[in-house]
C-alpha cells in the first residue's frame, strides 16, 4: 500500500467507527417485523425510515407488519428477519422453550396493561371490580396477568365475574354494556373506543402494584454474537428516531400514514400520546433511551414463573436481555 493511500484509509475508518456510510458504500439490508398491523408504538420507526435515520448508520431497513409478538419471535429465531418488536414476557416465554432470542433494547418498560370501564360504571380502584363482570382474551398476554394483579390488590378470581371473548370482542362487549370493564393495554384500545364517543375510565395495572415489561427490540443470539455492529447501528438509529418522533408526533404519524390503506391519523396520534406514558419508568431515570432495568426484568421475570412457566424462574437474567449495544 502506498503512503498516499493511509489518510484515506484512516478517514474510512473513522467514518465506520462514527456510524457514517460513504458513496459507494453498500448498505445492510435489514427487516423490522412489527407485532402487529401498524398502530401509535410503531410510529418512530417509520419517520426513521422517511427521514433517512437508518441509512445514515448503513441500514436499508424494511418495515414488516406482523400477526403478534409470539409469530414476530419465531421469525426472528429462524432468521427471517433481523429484527422484531415484540411483548418481552412473549419473548421470555419462547426462550423457556429453548428459542434462541433476547432483547436489546426496551421500546415500552411498562406494558400499559389497564382495566377499561365507562366512566359511568364508576370503577375507579380495583376494589371497585368486586362481583363486576370483566371482558377478558382468553389467550392474551393480558388475560395471564389477571391472578397476580388480584393477588397484589387482595381479592381473588372467585370476586369478579370474567367473561371470555375473542381478539377485540371484549372491547364490543364493554360498548354495548356487555360487561363492566375490559381487560388490555390502554394505548391501543382507548384512541379507538374514544374515537367512537364514549367516556372511559382507566386503572393501569402498573399503579396498582403490577409493573409488567411491554415492548422491545428482539434478536436472534447468532446475530449478537456474528454482527455485533448491526446491533448497535441499529439502536443508534431507533433511538434517534424515537427522539424525532416525541419531537414532530404530526409530521411521524404522517410518515406512518403514507401508502396504508386505511390511515388513521387522528387515532394514531392520541395512541402515541399514551404509547410515550408506558415509555416511562421510575427504574430507567438517568439511563440511555431503551435502557432495561434489572428490577423490571425480575419483576417480570418473577411474574412469568409464577403464573406462567416455572422453568422462568431458572433461566438466568442475562439470557433473557442485554444493554451492550445501547449507547450512553
Amino acid at each position: 500500500m502506498s503512503i498516499k493511500g493511509k489518510p484515506l484509509l484512516s478517514g474510512v475508518v473513522l467514518f465506520v467507527i462514527l456510524g457514517f456510510v460513504l458513496p459507494g458504500f453498500a448498505a445492510d439490508l435489514a427487516g423490522l417485523r412489527l407485532d402487529w398491523v401498524r398502530y401509535g408504538i410503531h410510529i418512530p420507526f417509520f419517520i426513521g425510515v422517511e427521514k433517512g435515520f437508518y441509512k445514515d448508520v448503513g441500514i436499508d431497513l424494511k418495515i414488516l407488519e406482523g400477526k403478534g409478538s409470539g409469530t414476530t419471535v419465531q421469525l426472528i429465531s429462524a432468521g427471517e428477519d433481523t429484527f422484531g418488536l415484540a411483548s418481552l414476557p412473549t419473548m421470555a416465554e419462547a426462550i423457556a422453550k429453548g428459542v434462541p432470542v433476547m432483547s436489546v433494547y426496551a421500546v415500552s418498560p411498562d406494558s400499559g396493561y389497564a382495566m377499561i370501564s365507562l366512566k359511568e360504571t364508576g370503577i375507579k380502584n380495583p376494589k371497585d371490580l368486586l362481583g363486576r363482570t370483566l371482558g377478558v382474551s382468553p389467550g392474551g398476554a393480558s388475560r395471564a396477568v389477571l391472578p397476580a394483579f388480584l393477588r397484589a390488590n387482595g381479592m381473588k378470581l372467585d370476586q369478579i365475574k370474567e367473561i371470555a371473548f375473542e381478539g377485540t370482542g371484549r372491547f364490543n362487549a364493554l360498548m354495548m354494556k356487555k360487561v363492566d370493564a375490559a381487560l388490555g393495554p390502554y394505548p391501543l384500545y382507548v384512541p379507538v373506543l374514544e374515537d367512537k364517543g364514549v367516556e372511559l375510565s382507566v386503572m393501569r395495572l402498573s399503579d396498582w402494584g403490577l409493573s409488567i415489561l411491554g415492548f422491545g427490540i428482539v434478536v436472534n443470539n447468532k446475530l449478537v454474537t456474528e454482527n455485533p455492529d448491526l446491533i448497535k447501528r441499529f439502536l443508534r438509529a431507533t433511538t434517534r428516531s424515537m427522539a424525532y418522533a416525541k419531537a414532530n408526533p404530526d409530521e411521524a404519524i404522517k410518515a406512518m400514514s403514507k401508502d396504508y390503506i386505511k390511515p388513521e391519523p387522528k387515532v394514531w396520534a392520541y395512541d402515541w400520546k399514551l404509547e410515550l406514558e408506558t415509555m416511562d419508568s421510575k427504574y430507567i431515570k438517568g439511563k440511555p433511551t431503551g435502557w432495561q432495568s434489572t428490577e423490571e426484568w425480575e419483576q417480570t421475570k418473577d411474574f412469568l414463573a409464577r403464573y406462567i412457566n416455572k422453568e422462568i424462574g431458572t433461566i438466568p437474567l442475562s439470557r433473557f436481555y442485554t444493554n451492550g449495544f445501547i449507547s450512553p
